[in-house]
């Protein structure tokens, strides 16, 4: 196997995995919208997700933010309590 062959070889595990990540968040995504405990908001300048009617994440992206309250959910990623009270991280975020 030359160079070019592990190139390619690792490229196709990279992209791989990435298609095993999407489409367990989508799943997640589709059965907790199913279940009624996921919502999200759309203002202005931003996306507010809520699970079981609490708001997880604040983000422009709505990618971004669904990935974050995916794995404060199931991934046991730590929320610091920003949440969507913070309007001074989405005010930081909006001028960098």
């Amino acid at each position: 196997m030359d160079v070019l062959d592990k190139l390619d070889f690792v490229r196709l595990a990279a992209l791989a995995n990435e298609h095993a990540q999407d489409a367990r968040l989508w799943r997640w995504f589709a059965n907790m919208l199913e279940d009624g405990r996921l919502a999200w908001l759309r203002d202005r300048k931003s996306w507010e997700i809520y699970i079981d009617g609490a708001c997880v994440t604040r983000n422009a992206s709505f990618d971004v933010a669904l990935r974050f309250a995916y794995a404060v959910n199931c991934e046991g990623v730590p929320n610091p309590g920003a949440g969507c009270n913070a309007r001074e991280q989405l005010i930081a975020e909006s001028h960098a």
